[in-house]
């Protein structure tokens, strides 16, 4: 269950100082309340409908977004993260594998994130064709061989190393056998060669042989 303070009690919190803050803050929860309560009767709202709504541009209402999902950890349940329509934050996608990689189920996943079936089911799909490529290429390539964006691919690969650390992924196991190559060599060139000094002597005892005689 969300819950989200009302503008009068946002208006009375006494660590807005001042009349600016808590009219930003007024309509940061404002706004979202707004799609919560949209989502919560069938309905999703686009940046765009809030814009014309609250008359302000879709940036301050992206900034006023963005910074409430920073501040409490929740998602808003704004049209393009529901369906997963258009640029969708790179974190919305990690926090749906995260939930996934925790034991939660994908349908509630979907519930917890607000986000469609169909959108977490895309996410998962990504995140195990990630998962797969990287264990075979190196993640450089990952991108163009997957379809998914660099900084997605990145996201994912985080993810794998935390939940997932005993995977052997292709860049791993390369640089690690390019380290034991490099050691062997450092070692090899460390201890100096004897060939020289053989040869030395094998000269001596012949001059010596030849004096001899």
């Amino acid at each position: 269950m969300i819950t989200i303070r009302s503008e009068i009690a946002i208006l009375d919190d006494p660590a807005l100082k001042s009349q600016v803050q808590a009219t930003r803050k007024c309509r940061q929860h404002r706004l979202v309340r707004m799609y919560f309560e949209a989502y919560d009767q069938g309905g999703v709202l686009t940046v765009l409908d809030l814009s014309l709504i609250l008359g302000v541009s879709q940036k301050v209402i992206c900034g006023h977004i963005h910074a409430y999902e920073q501040e409490t950890e929740q998602i808003v349940p704004i049209q393009a993260t529901v369906h997963d329509i258009g640029s969708s934050s790179v974190t919305h996608k990690a926090e749906v594998v995260r939930r996934f990689l925790r034991n939660e189920s994908p349908d509630r996943v979907a519930r917890a994130t607000h986000h469609s079936q169909a959108a977490v089911d895309r996410y998962l799909s990504a995140y195990q064709r990630i998962r797969l490529l990287a264990q075979r290429f190196p993640k450089d390539q990952l991108p163009t061989l997957s379809g998914i964006a660099p900084s997605v691919v990145a996201e994912y690969l985080a993810l794998i190393q935390e939940y997932e650390p005993q995977l052997k992924l292709y860049a791993i196991v390369t640089e690690g056998s390019q380290s034991i190559a490099a050691r062997a060599s450092a070692t090899d060139t460390s201890q100096p060669s004897t060939a020289p000094l053989e040869a030395a002597a094998v000269g001596s005892r012949r001059s010596d042989g030849r004096g001899a005689r």
